[in-house]
């Protein structure tokens, strides 16, 4: 049983190895000159959460063949993990490389958008005719050998099957070994599981991209985008749709100015985000103590808003709302896809263009 358990550590890190490569490939194909060797690395070293993710999604399938084997020992084990290896290189070398290239052109890491423009053929290859096409199947077929010879002889080997006295533990040894990938899997204990933003880290827009595992985000994209393929709330007609919200957007020809930007000194401006506040509790008593004194006396001072809408009904609906000024959507959100969302203004980006030096603080 030990053998097959070191058999499953070299598999597993034989997957994230060839996922932080496939990355720095990617890093030098692109050749970004606002990065440098630091964010190369940073970008190396957050996108390992994500690689150690989809090698343990690839283990799985894995785990049950063994635990297969177990029970029906006349089973070829070796032959089927290696069939299934050489599918899940296949597809994961095909998707790197469409990567390198469409990235140039789309500015965000291949997904599932590029099945919008596979029902056109025509279209598909006034895109790629200039590309070396021959150069580029011939550097595949090179990558996938390797791939391959690297496979059968460092990780998969008959000495890594011998045959299992003890049954019965190995098969719980196995059982517990997968029910321990969820933790991987995930990203963590931590109570989001594993996205996009989790493995972002800079400022640069690039290095935060090349930080994502392109097959984990293309299957990632293709899962979230068939939930949402319809609106559930498409009532009217488009006409009177853009009728109703052209007509929220009027206005009487009045400016309001927050900031004055021609002023020598620009004023100290706090924005506070108090989550789950209900209007309930404002200008409350407990006893004879207020709820919120400090917000009361702040609605004294300012304009206060008694009667309005929430934009959503939660935190990552209601952030993007305040923060870039993005109507929440019904029934996803557009912070769950970065290649979108990365794309939005932003309230600090303006103030830093006023002058002032933005900064977030976040107390729980």
């Amino acid at each position: 049983m030990l053998s097959r358990l070191y058999f499953l550590l070299k598999y597993w890190l034989y997957w994230i190895l060839f996922f932080e490569a496939a990355r720095f490939i990617f890093l030098v194909f692109q050749q970004d000159k606002s990065t440098d060797w630091t964010g190369w690395l940073n970008a190396l070293w957050y996108g390992l959460k994500m690689d150690i993710s989809m090698a343990s999604y690839i283990l799985i399938s894995v785990l049950l063949i063994l635990m297969t084997g177990l029970i029906l020992p006349r089973i070829n084990e070796i032959k089927i993990i290696k069939g299934y290896s050489y599918i899940i290189l296949f597809i994961s070398l095909t998707i790197f490389i469409s990567d390198f290239f469409l990235f140039k052109a789309l500015g965000f890491r291949v997904d599932a958008t590029v099945f919008k423009y596979l029902g056109n053929l025509r279209e598909v290859w006034a895109s790629i005719y200039n590309q070396p096409l021959f150069f580029i199947l011939l550097a595949f077929i090179l990558l996938f050998g390797i791939l391959i010879i690297s496979l059968n002889i460092i990780v998969i080997g008959k000495e890594s099957f011998q045959p299992v006295n003890k049954i019965f533990s190995s098969f719980f040894i196995l059982i517990f070994t997968t029910a321990t990938l969820i933790i991987p899997i995930r990203g963590g204990l931590q109570l989001a599981p594993l996205n996009q933003s989790s493995v972002y880290f800079s400022e640069n827009i690039f290095l935060n991209q090349a930080s994502l595992n392109a097959p984990w985000n293309f299957i990632f994209s293709i899962i979230n985008k068939s939930k949402f393929s319809k609106n559930p709330y498409d009532y009217l007609d488009s006409k009177s749709a853009k009728s109703i919200v052209d007509s929220l957007y009027q206005t009487n020809g009045e400016n309001f100015t927050l900031v004055n930007i021609k002023s020598d000194t620009l004023p100290n401006i706090i924005f506070i985000i108090w989550e789950s506040l209900t209007s309930k509790v404002i200008n409350r008593k407990v006893g004879d103590i207020y709820v919120t004194p400090g917000l009361n006396n702040l609605i004294n001072e300012g304009i206060y808003f008694s009667n309005m809408y929430a934009s959503g009904d939660r935190t990552d609906k209601g952030l993007v709302a305040l923060l870039s000024g993005f109507p929440a959507q019904a029934v996803t959100s557009i912070i769950k896809e970065p290649s979108k969302s990365e794309k939005l203004p932003s309230l600090s980006e303006v103030l830093t263009g006023f002058g002032y030096r933005p900064a977030f603080l976040l107390w729980r």
